[in-house]
């Protein structure tokens, strides 16, 4: 739940990675309306429909008929756990400093800040 609010305090631009992530973590263990992940994941409707259609078809998300609910599948489990590993190495890596990564100072993304 912490990366859905880290996430909109920014309120930046999302890939399609980050918002299976947050419609996965909102059904996470839940059993969960499709109203409930559209308000969550700040989606429009028709887009939440169409996520969580592809999310069915590749396993990640399950549909409970008899309720109209959904629940993160095992598979999307796993992707939450990986997800969240790589998410983990992309926030820790500007913390230990470019000259410590080896990254040349004309790869980094703002130059003029760069004491080279």
């Amino acid at each position: 739940m912490w990366l859905l609010n880290l996430t909109m305090a920014y309120m930046k631009y999302r890939d399609r990675n980050e918002i299976i992530a947050q419609i996965l973590e909102s059904a996470n263990g839940n059993r969960v309306r499709l109203t409930k992940i559209m308000y969550d994941v700040y989606l429009s409707h028709t887009l939440t429909k169409e996520y969580v259609r592809l999310l069915i078809k590749k396993g990640l998300i399950e549909y409970l008929d008899g309720e109209r609910t959904f629940k993160t599948s095992e598979k999307g489990m796993n992707f939450l756990r990986i997800h969240d590993t790589v998410q983990g190495l992309i926030v820790a890596a500007p913390a230990q400093g470019a000259r410590q990564l080896g990254i040349p100072s004309y790869m980094m993304l703002n130059p003029s800040t760069n004491n080279s």
